[in-house]
Formats: C-alpha cells, structure tokens, sequence
C-alpha cells in the first residue's frame, strides 16, 4: 500500500496515476472488465488551496498541492455486472440493479380482453405495491415475448394465458431457473412480494 505522502509528493500527478495502473491490474486478475475511463480531471489547486493542503518538496519548501482525480465509468460498471451474470439466454440481472423487478408476459394481449384486463390488472396492483414492473403489451407471440424477457434479464415473469385464465392461475419463472411455477390467480401479488422480499 502506498502512503499519502507518496502520493502527494508527485504534482504532477504520476504516482497516482501508477496507483490507477496498479488498480487496473486487480481489476483485470479478478476477471472483470471495470476500465478505468481515461479522463485524469486536473482539479489544480483550486480546492488544495481553499484546504489549506500543502507539501514540502525535495527542497524542503511548502507547495500547495495539485489534485487530480481518475473515475469509474457508470456504464463500465454495468458491462462488468453484464459479463459475471448472463447466459446463453441473455442477460440475468443481480436483483439490486435490474431495470424491472417483475415482467408481465400476457399471451394473446392483442386477442383477448380476459388476458388483457388481467395483465392490465396485475400491473396496476404491482405498481400500487411499489414494485418495479414491465408490461409487454405487444401482441407478440409467446416465443418471441419469452426469449426477448430472457435476453433483458427481468428476474421475476409472470406468464398470463387465457387457458390458464380459464382455470384460474398463471405462470411464474424466476430468470435464474428453470422450473415454471403455476399459481392461484389471487395469490400472485403475495407470491411475487415473498420472492422480492418487498
């Protein structure tokens, strides 16, 4: 580990930027992909001053220090969470950073208004519940619904059919699992609150 004094005694920044290099090497043996973003930001003394931070140089003289400073860029951290958590289906979101919480998937949306005002009911419910959720409201054939909710990586999918409507239930699939649970229409919103933990 390398003092503050080493750090400070560099103005120009390159002991630093040595550290960002060193950093950039963990990154890389834990086999993740965070790049530092090449942007040194060169804040000067602007802010060294206002503090009051100083530090003798090789001649024993007081400077004000220069600041500087290297970031992580948001999206490289969403590219390293993409790289540890996919599959051959697409991405599979840790739960914390997922877009959504809950996927609706109702089959024949655009063909029936059972599936319609079911899904459209359920919606409402989920978001009256503080829940996250996307609705896919295109008509689009089950296939085509599953594997494009596969590849945006929902956690949680529930599935709405009228054959199901009929008896009374849906389906649930967790993404990271491959079991399809079937149940009771009204328990739904209590199922889906225990998975999330809401």
């Amino acid at each position: 580990m390398t003092n503050l004094s080493d750090l400070i005694a560099s103005p120009d920044g390159s002991r630093l930027r040595q550290q960002a290099r060193r950093a950039e090497a963990f990154i890389r043996r834990a086999r993740l992909t965070i790049w530092w973003e090449r942007v040194w930001l060169a804040l000067g003394d602007v802010y060294s001053t206002a503090m009051g931070a100083h530090y003798l140089d090789a001649d024993g003289r007081s400077q004000v220090m220069q600041m500087g400073c290297y970031g992580i860029g948001v999206t490289r951290v969403v590219a390293a969470a993409i790289e540890q958590n996919h599959d051959e289906r697409g991405i599979v979101w840790p739960f914390a950073m997922a877009p959504f919480a809950v996927a609706i998937a109702p089959i024949g949306y655009d063909r029936s208004d059972t599936v319609r005002d079911c899904a459209d009911r359920l919606h409402q419910q989920l978001v009256d519940a503080g829940i996250e959720v996307l609705l896919d409201d295109r008509g689009e054939r089950p296939g085509v619904m599953f594997a494009d909710l596969e590849l945006i990586g929902i956690p949680h999918r529930v599935t709405i059919g009228e054959r199901g409507l009929k008896e009374g239930i849906v389906e649930y699939q967790a993404r990271r699992g491959a079991a399809v649970t079937k149940l009771p229409l009204a328990d739904t919103l209590s199922f889906l609150n225990e998975r999330i933990g809401t």
